[in-house]
């Protein structure tokens, strides 16, 4: 199958983080090609990290978040004549560390199913606009760090005109609702079906978050948010123990999340007591 990726990248530091390089080349293996598109000005020497991975790249400040790149990257891919023989488009971002198992299953279980764009979760959590106020709703929706649109849906009016028309916004909120839920909701209208690969979280509030053990251990997902080490920061105990449970579970180098997550100012200060606790659960040294 042909895949095209479309992959949107931001650092506070102007650099390719090295657990970004390491999703890139198992993306790469699911892949035909990955345009990255990073939302900075990456110098010459960063982009060579880029070499034998990413087909395509793009590195200019934009400041229309992670759909302002997507846009950017999908575009090229047409432009380029990318997708004109391609089955799927991808678009994915550097929000999470991974992946933590071979996504080759997730591909194959996912194209027995019957659906027109998919993602890896889907919730009902989300937040409208009504009379220039915030509230809160409930409205069915895939979050936007990895999602992937089957050709009928890349190649449809109703998708050109949303990501032709992605713009710079003024707070992160508004494209969570224009963008990651409007995506949603317009291709649900025009009667696309959408799927996500793990189910049972609808009802759950950031369930990357909340319930990573479970989607660790039990669902076998391929990604952790990197929000994840700064809720352990915070001293949120329900988000204590990623590395433990990543080491036993997972084939996956920690030393990646903890270094990114060290250079971004993350500490990790676990109580003496809690990581005794942690030791006989988790068996390590």
């Amino acid at each position: 199958m042909k895949r095209i990726a479309i992959f949107a990248h931001y650092d506070k530091d102007n650099i390719i983080d090295d657990y970004v390089l390491y999703y890139l080349s198992a993306l790469k293996k699911v892949t035909s090609k990955i345009v990255f598109v990073s939302d900075c000005d990456l110098s010459q020497s960063e982009l060579d990290k880029l070499t034998n991975i990413a087909d395509f790249s793009i590195a200019q400040k934009n400041g229309e978040y992670d759909f302002g790149s997507y846009k950017k990257g999908f575009l090229l891919a047409v432009e380029k004549g990318l997708l004109e023989d391609a089955q799927e488009c991808l678009f994915t971002n550097d929000s999470c560390y991974g992946p933590l198992y071979q996504m080759n299953a997730m591909f194959d279980e996912m194209n027995e199913r019957e659906c027109d764009f998919w993602g890896i979760v889907k919730t009902d959590y989300s937040t409208i606009k009504e009379n220039e106020q915030y509230v809160s709703a409930k409205i069915d929706h895939l979050q936007s760090f990895f999602l992937v649109l089957k050709q009928n849906v890349f190649n449809s009016e109703s998708f050109m005109n949303f990501i032709k028309n992605v713009k710079k916004e003024e707070n992160k909120l508004d494209v969570i609702i224009n963008y990651e839920i409007g995506l949603s909701r317009i291709l649900t209208k025009d009667g696309f079906k959408m799927a996500s690969y793990i189910n049972g979280y609808e009802k759950v509030k950031y369930p990357l978050i909340t319930k990573w053990r479970e989607f660790i251990i039990k669902e076998k997902c391929p990604f952790i948010k990197t929000s994840l080490p700064r809720y352990t920061e915070q001293k949120s105990f329900q988000c204590i123990g990623w590395k433990q449970v990543i080491s036993k579970y997972t084939k996956y180098p920690v030393e990646l999340i903890e270094n990114h997550s060290k250079r971004t100012g993350v500490k990790f200060s676990a109580p003496i007591f809690l990581n005794n606790i942690l030791k006989k659960i988790f068996h390590y040294k």
